[in-house]
């Protein structure tokens, strides 16, 4: 068949990709749309499952609230007894190692001072 011909042209009318580096640019462009139409899919179902979380997260009866909030006093409560607690201990310690130290150290001296025979 010589280009230019009728049977040519007639083919070229139907279809004028075929043939040609542009019908292979064609089919990758709709494979490409395709891909993006699925992403924007996944994307739109996705923010729909967030907004319907957020809804649900909103709408939480004021009794679990309250709960939570009773829950979370209960907690700091506690936590500011065991900060009393510790303090004391802290302060008992330091008692302790200040009557420990009171004792021990004149005690050490006189050994040390015994032990180089400077008395």
């Amino acid at each position: 068949m010589r280009p230019g011909s009728g049977r040519e042209r007639k083919k070229m009318t139907q279809n004028p990709f075929s043939g040609c580096l542009h019908e292979v640019w064609f089919e990758r462009l709709e494979t490409i749309a395709e891909q993006h139409s699925k992403q924007i899919t996944a994307l739109i179902s996705g923010l729909e499952t967030e907004v319907e979380d957020r809804k649900k997260a909103q709408n939480l009866p004021a009794s679990e609230i309250e709960k939570f909030s009773d829950q979370i006093k209960a907690l700091s409560s506690h936590f500011r007894e065991m900060e009393k607690t510790l303090s004391w201990l802290k302060g008992a310690w330091w008692i302790i190692a200040g009557l420990i130290s009171a004792v021990a150290l004149p005690v050490a001296v006189a050994w040390l001072l015994k032990i180089l025979k400077l008395t």
